[in-house]
């Protein structure tokens, strides 16, 4: 039994021992979505570039020609004030990302004839497969602070060298373990262990990795830094303080 829309339920869940993070800042961008009865958190775009490729068969002629219209696609159910890029500057950034992730995965790589969904991986129980020629990746990002997700493509061996991101943030790309030889699968075809959608398929160590200095990272060793000094310097003027007067009573 094939399962397409599977592999997009269950992506963002890949590794399900994961612990989830809650957004501290939810309720500044609630939002009551009348059409399911639920309130949605606006601050994140509803739809993966993963989920959008799969469901709208976007070729490089008819996919969105630019941010604006990917957000059309990308913020589902929530209004589109929440995307407004001069009162949500934070939010905007994250459409931006996805919408990066979008164009490289599923719409550059694309081959004449081709759509996007021939780029989103086929799972059928533990099986995962991509167009013949093409190999099934995973792409690991992050929207927020320990908030992974996980984007699902298929991309021949001579492609997987040229994806790489330049406003993503910190990003690996893993390959799948087929079962029957336990290495990295290198054929459009993969036999998984476990069930195929489930992250444990994956490859220890990944095959492209990318860490960025973060720059909120870089202000905290600047801060720590200046403190540092700062307490250095108290504990040397102190040391004077008290040794100056002693010399002062010997003369």
């Amino acid at each position: 039994m094939t399962h397409r829309q599977e592999i997009q339920d269950h992506t963002d869940d890949i590794y399900n021992k994961l612990s989830k993070v809650n957004d501290p800042d939810g309720d500044i961008y609630k939002e009551y979505d009348s059409l399911t009865g639920k309130t949605l958190n606006c601050g994140l775009p509803q739809k993966r570039p993963m989920q959008i490729a799969l469901e709208n068969n976007f070729t490089q002629v008819t996919a969105p020609q630019n941010l604006e219209n990917y957000k059309i696609f990308a913020r589902g159910n929530c209004s589109d004030k929440f995307t407004d890029s001069i009162k949500y500057p934070e939010v905007n950034e994250l459409f931006k990302k996805e919408y990066e992730i979008f164009n490289k995965l599923y719409i550059n790589n694309l081959s004449s004839g081709q759509n996007s969904s021939d780029l989103v991986p086929t799972i059928n129980d533990k099986n995962i497969s991509c167009p013949s020629g093409y190999i099934p990746y995973v792409l690991e990002y992050s929207l927020k602070f320990k908030n992974f997700k996980y984007a699902r493509f298929c991309a021949k061996l001579s492609q997987i060298n040229r994806v790489n991101f330049n406003n993503i943030g910190d990003y690996s790309i893993f390959r799948n373990i087929e079962n029957s030889t336990q290495k990295p699968c290198e054929n459009n075809s993969c036999n998984t262990e476990y069930n195929a959608f489930l992250g444990f398929n994956l490859e220890k160590e990944p095959l492209v990795s990318q860490r960025k200095n973060n720059t909120s990272d870089n202000n905290l060793t600047i801060i720590l830094s200046v403190l540092g000094g700062a307490i250095l310097l108290i504990f040397l003027i102190i040391v004077l303080l008290e040794h100056y007067p002693k010399e002062k009573m010997k003369v």
